[in-house]
């Protein structure tokens, strides 16, 4: 079985984007996800809730920078 993807560019490049990078989104989320698990799972120097969100939005966002983008 095979399937074709069709985009009109440049009227669907946003989407055009989204399709072929989508492969490094998913190791970016499975990186961040493997992050968060460990804090889980071997504890956290975190002494707020507000420290814990913002290394946790930091990692996300550099998961991302990694890949060559932004959070889509």
């Amino acid at each position: 079985m095979k399937a074709t993807l069709e985009f009109d560019l440049p009227e669907e490049d946003y989407e055009w984007k989204r399709a072929v990078r989508c492969g490094d989104v998913e190791c970016a989320i499975s990186d961040f996800k493997n992050n968060l698990r460990n804090y889980w799972k071997h504890g956290h120097e975190f002494k707020t809730a507000d420290e814990a969100i913002d290394k946790i939005y930091e990692e996300l966002h550099e998961a991302f920078e990694d890949i060559g983008g932004e959070v889509l």
